[in-house]
């Protein structure tokens, strides 16, 4: 999702329900919904200076694996790992807009 799509999307609907969608249907596999408060976790993280701060994660049962694609599952990453996987970056806003 790029930045434009984002900002359109957020005219219309609020922040957790585009960043659900953002989950749910621009990654593949879909990731859980369940997966909506720790990306918001490290999103704010991440706004406040501290990518390396610990997002603590509940996987949902199935065991979600695949979504570290082939790095160590973490239960707690590190807030830059997790936002990297799930394709964050159109929800960061970068330092100089601040």
């Amino acid at each position: 999702m790029g930045r434009r799509n984002l900002e359109a999307m957020l005219e219309v609907t609020d922040f957790d329900t585009v960043l659900a969608w953002h989950l749910q249907a621009n990654l593949y596999p879909p990731v859980p919904i369940e997966m909506v408060a720790p990306a918001k976790r490290a999103i704010e993280a991440i706004q406040a200076g501290k990518p390396t701060t610990p997002i603590a994660l509940v996987l949902p049962s199935g065991a979600y694996g695949r979504l570290y694609h082939g790095r160590t599952a973490y239960t707690a990453p590190p807030a830059s790992v997790l936002a990297d996987v799930l394709h964050l970056d159109a929800f960061i806003t970068p330092a100089e807009e601040v």
